[in-house]
């Protein structure tokens, strides 16, 4: 299961292995709607809330991503592209973009224009699936992980790989902390790392978990780090010194 969080904190939205994703009201926890996507009998996906709260993105096992709209309730549209299917998807910051993470045979990153629903860029370098897609704060970064064994940092302006980092294993969370001079990395074995986005060197690693560590986020302030792993335990981190 896949879950996010709405800006304003009023809905949470799961994406579970039963063909649904899933609004639900936080305060009463009633479910007040369910959209129909095609995840049964396949591994997690994710989603994501753009910044307003009001689209939430989707990726499926049919290669498609969607925008739902969580105003009115519909599906706003269906995004095609991806030849396998789509692991991850992410809004830019601004919410003009959508990224999302191609699976199997596909091993791509796509960006969306979100007003024009069209596909603007096809970014590719890894050549295994793409697990995590992440924008840093400002938008002009996105990196994205693979079971390839590396990180990748793509400038959104030009659409270019600017840095490959060389992870050791396969890569299932980003985050970037909210200055953006760190990346953190959750990978398969157990471990998290933090790298310089400047320098592009690791800087340290963090140890704790007993398997995989598939989420990771930052507090707004970039005090704490939460991990989530296949341990079936969420860990609270010391955020990272600029030292």
């Amino acid at each position: 299961m896949s879950v996010a969080v709405h800006p304003d904190g009023r809905f949470l939205a799961t994406l579970g292995r039963d063909n649904a994703v899933r609004l639900w009201d936080v305060e009463t926890g009633a479910n007040v709607h369910t959209w129909a996507v095609p995840v049964a009998g396949w591994q997690d996906a994710r989603l994501a809330f753009d910044r307003t709260g009001g689209l939430l993105a989707v990726g499926g096992k049919d290669g498609e991503v969607r925008l739902l709209d969580v105003v009115t309730r519909t599906e706003a549209a269906v995004m095609r592209g991806h030849t396998d299917a789509v692991r991850d998807v992410t809004f830019s910051p601004d919410g003009r973009l959508v990224a999302s993470a191609g699976e199997g045979k596909d091993r791509t990153v796509r960006l969306w224009d979100v007003a024009t629903r069209q596909e603007v860029a096809r970014l590719e370098g890894h050549n295994n699936c793409v697990y995590a897609v992440a924008f840093n704060r400002d938008g002009s970064l996105l990196a994205s992980g693979s079971t390839d064994g590396t990180v990748r940092l793509w400038d959104v302006a030009t659409r270019r790989e600017l840095a490959v980092l060389s992870h050791g294993t396969n890569a299932y969370g980003l985050a970037f902390t909210p200055d953006g001079t760190r990346l953190a990395v959750g990978g398969a074995d157990n471990t998290i790392r933090l790298w310089d986005v400047v320098t592009r060197q690791e800087v340290a690693e963090l140890r704790g978990h007993t398997e995989y560590v598939h989420g990771l986020a930052f507090t707004a302030d970039g005090a704490r780090l939460v991990s989530a792993s296949g341990d079936g335990t969420l860990r609270v981190w010391d955020g990272p010194s600029r030292r």
